[in-house]
């Protein structure tokens, strides 16, 4: 029955893993104890004993040393400060300011604020909070009021005096004065300048380019006869 549930594997792969096993698990296991015993003979064991020389005479001793002649005088020092000076002088201290508060300062402060600021908060709140507030409530309140309303209504009212003197004035005096200009422009700056361009025309083109060529036909003829060419 236990051969029927659990059939066993063939002999040839038995073999194969019994090879495989010899041929390379068997040689990285010895490969890998070797070198760790080469590891601890080579580098474990000298750095253990350089480590153990290291603590035994250079680290030990001055830990004990630092520890005796340096660490414990300084805790000892800083104890002793904190017991016979630090602590009486802060307890002192805060007994001095204590009581320093309690009888001078505090006692001044009530002083100053019955004598000094209770009535001078009154006096500003009763001399000056109180009527500047019953001015502003009965007078200068409905005065910004009024004022802001006669301004705005002012506003309103030269704006409305531009709007009907700019439909009613001056646009129509604009188109009267366009007119005006076009009909200035067409009935007598028109024929005016024809008037006056056509004879500066006729004398430009009968009298003056006429002039210039016969100078220029003139400087033409000096220069050949002189030898020299046309300039």
């Amino acid at each position: 029955m236990h051969t029927e549930k659990n059939p066993q594997p063939p002999r040839w792969a038995v073999w194969v893993a019994r090879a495989i096993s010899v041929v390379i698990v068997v040689p990285l296991t010895l490969t890998w104890e070797w070198l760790k015993a080469v590891g601890r003979l080579l580098v474990a064991r000298p750095v253990a004993a350089v480590g153990r020389f290291l603590w035994r005479w250079l680290l030990a001793p001055t830990g004990r040393f630092l520890l005796r002649f340096v660490l414990r005088p300084v805790w000892s020092v800083v104890v002793w400060l904190h017991q016979f000076v630090l602590r009486p002088t802060g307890r002192g201290l805060g007994r001095f300011f204590s009581a320093l508060y309690r009888g001078l300062v505090l006692p001044v402060g009530r002083f100053l604020r019955m004598v000094l600021l209770v009535p001078l908060v009154w006096s500003l709140r009763t001399f000056v909070a109180i009527p500047l507030r019953w001015l502003w409530l009965t007078a200068l309140a409905p005065a910004a009021r009024w004022l802001g309303m006669a301004l705005l209504a002012l506003a309103r009212l030269f704006g409305a005096a531009l709007m009907w003197a700019y439909l009613h004035v001056a646009q129509p005096l604009w188109r009267l004065l366009a007119a005006m200009g076009r009909y200035v422009y067409r009935v007598v700056l028109t024929p005016l300048g024809h008037m006056i361009v056509a004879p500066v025309r006729w004398v430009r083109d009968s009298v003056i380019a006429p002039m210039r060529l016969a100078g220029r036909r003139l400087r033409l003829q000096v220069g050949r006869a002189f030898g020299r060419g046309p300039s």
